[in-house]
């Protein structure tokens, strides 16, 4: 399975459940994966924005150690955000690792 339609496959699942939770009327999604789904959207997007690959970021990597500054997170976040459907994801400034960040952008779904 090639990376673009993994992450694909991962989007697709959470914009369904999500329309479902909307359809429900709830405004936190139902079960969708969680935490394991926002991280390995996240980390298709930040190994595909910077160039490195996925088997290189682990939730303990740090934002610093792949050279993520805040521009880099900028659109990093957008292209999350457009992965989600449209979905609006605030950036946590204290996010030192990308599963800090991870676990943030989570807890906004």
């Amino acid at each position: 399975m090639t990376d673009i339609y993994k992450a694909y496959t991962i989007v697709s699942a959470n914009c369904a459940v999500m329309l479902k939770a909307r359809a429900y009327g709830t405004e936190r999604p139902l079960p969708y994966g969680g935490l394991d789904m926002v991280f390995d959207t996240l980390v298709s997007i930040i190994a595909e924005n910077i160039s490195v690959d996925e088997s290189e970021i682990t939730p303990d990597t740090t934002l610093e150690d792949l050279g993520i500054d805040y521009i880099d997170l900028l659109d990093i976040v957008m292209a999350l955000e457009e992965a989600l459907g449209g979905v609006e994801v605030e950036i946590d400034d204290d996010a030192e690792t990308v599963g800090e960040l991870a676990e943030s952008i989570e807890k906004q779904l």
